[in-house]
This record gives structure tokens, C-alpha cells and sequence, in this order.
């Protein structure tokens, strides 16, 4: 029984707002692209990101691609299709600590309408890894089910980033978002379909850091500088950029979304 105990890792409350506490001289930028598309970056934004990285490297969590490589695909327990892996971490350790900070730098910008307790927040880890699998094609461009997602990046990657695309209506028109689509009727039901066809199978095939086709066209790229954060609304098409084979390291983040 002691040795359970004693290999629990447990925090005191202080402890967990501590290594969690941001740099009060951190940068912040706000940037409008075309498409109406705004994002906000922060600079320097953990005092401690070592110390995030250690509390949240305690949380297991299931690697889709080693079930599926095990024959336990049919036994998956993750919804998610994101590349790599996840793991879901409790909202209520960021809600007196990261959750408010980056709620008040999204209002001081007007990117959101809402008080602080209308907010639902989640929370969870992406870590890409060097020569991981594609699920489904996973690094084609996508939209999120959430409102508004803060990537926080704790690690430094090269040819990593959030990249950004438009989808190609022909003569000069492009959409940005997936609800915009919809009023496009014949290119709605082509991306309906090719939506259908990758997602209609437990796919593992080789990753890609994917620039783009003559449907989906890359127009910026954010980089995943390390302690700093992205915030953007999540229903425009992006895709995760990263190179799985020219890194030797993970990409590792602390992702939190509003949904």
C-alpha cells in the first residue's frame, strides 16, 4: 500500500498555480489575414514551462496508433482523430491559472462576446513524434467543433507550425470557413465526400507535413515558437504542420479549447 502511495505524484494547490504561472512580461500580437481570419500569438508565456511539462507527462492516456497496430482497433476508447496522440487532462487545474489569462487576452481584443462563467473549457495534450503514421490522412486541413482553441507550445521543433487554407471555388473565389461553405452547394457535397471516403476507414499510412492541392490552398503559416501560445477561432480550415521525419524530438502542447 505505501508503495501505491508513494508513487502517486501529488500537489498542493499552490504548487499547481505555481508551475503554471505566466511571465508577466510576455508579448502579445494580434493579427487580421485575409478571409476575416484573426489570431492572437503570445511571446514568452510560461515562467516555468519545464515544470508544466513534468505535471503533465503524469497523465496516461490511449495511443490510437498502437491499438491499431496491436489489432485492438475495434476496442479504440479515443474519439479523437487528431495526429499523434492526446491526452485529456481535467479542465478544473487551469481554471484559476490559465483559463482566465487567456479568456481576458482573447476579450481585450474583442475575438470573443462572452463573460468568463459562460465559458466551457477543455482541455488536452497533442504530442506529435518523429515518423508517426497518418490516421485517415489526418494532415489534410480541417475544421474544429469548438469556438476558440489556445495552443500552448512547450517544445522547439523545426518546420512545425499551424497552417491555414482556403478551399478553391475556381475564378478567383475562395472560403475560408466550413460554415461559408455551405452556401456553395455543389462544393459542399465534394468536400462532404471527400470528408466521407478518409474517414471511412482506421487508415495508417505515412505522415506528411502537407502544403496543399489545387482544392485546399495554403495562404499562412503560424510557427509553434516554443512557450508561445496561438489563439484562433476554430472554424476555419487549418491543418497541423510538422515534419515527423526531418525532427528527432516531439512536439508537445497543452491545448486549451472553449467550446
Amino acid at each position: 500500500m505505501s508503495d501505491i502511495l508513494s508513487s502517486i505524484k501529488r500537489y498542493d494547490s499552490k504548487e499547481i498555480i505555481d508551475l503554471m504561472e505566466v511571465n508577466p512580461d510576455m508579448q502579445v500580437e494580434h493579427f487580421e489575414l485575409e478571409g476575416g481570419f484573426r489570431y492572437v500569438k503570445i511571446y514568452d508565456f510560461l515562467l516555468h514551462p519545464e515544470r508544466l511539462i513534468d505535471f503533465l507527462k503524469g497523465f496516461p492516456t490511449e495511443d490510437r496508433t498502437k491499438s491499431i497496430l496491436n489489432g485492438n482497433k475495434d476496442k479504440l476508447c479515443t474519439e479523437s482523430t487528431a495526429p499523434g496522440f492526446q491526452q485529456p487532462i481535467p479542465h478544473t487545474y487551469f481554471y484559476n491559472t490559465l483559463s482566465p489569462t487567456l479568456f481576458n487576452v482573447l476579450k481585450h481584443y474583442h475575438m470573443l462576446k462572452y463573460t468568463y462563467k459562460m465559458c466551457n473549457w477543455s482541455y488536452y495534450t497533442n504530442c506529435c513524434y518523429p515518423n508517426m503514421p497518418a490516421y485517415n490522412q489526418n494532415y489534410v486541413p480541417h475544421t474544429d467543433p469548438f469556438s476558440f482553441a489556445a495552443n500552448i507550445f512547450l517544445t522547439d521543433n523545426e518546420d512545425s507550425s499551424t497552417d491555414l487554407f482556403k478551399i478553391n471555388l475556381g475564378d478567383g473565389k475562395y472560403v475560408y470557413r466550413a460554415k461559408d461553405l455551405a452556401r456553395h452547394h455543389e462544393h459542399w457535397l465534394a468536400e462532404k465526400s471527400r470528408r466521407e471516403e478518409k474517414n471511412n476507414s482506421d487508415e495508417l499510412t505515412k505522415w506528411y507535413h502537407w502544403k496543399g492541392d489545387d482544392t485546399y490552398i495554403m495562404y499562412h503559416s503560424i510557427k509553434a515558437d516554443f512557450n508561445s501560445v496561438t489563439m484562433y477561432k476554430g472554424d476555419y480550415y487549418h491543418a497541423l504542420g510538422y515534419d515527423a521525419e526531418l525532427n528527432k524530438d516531439v512536439r508537445y502542447s497543452l491545448v486549451g479549447v472553449i467550446n
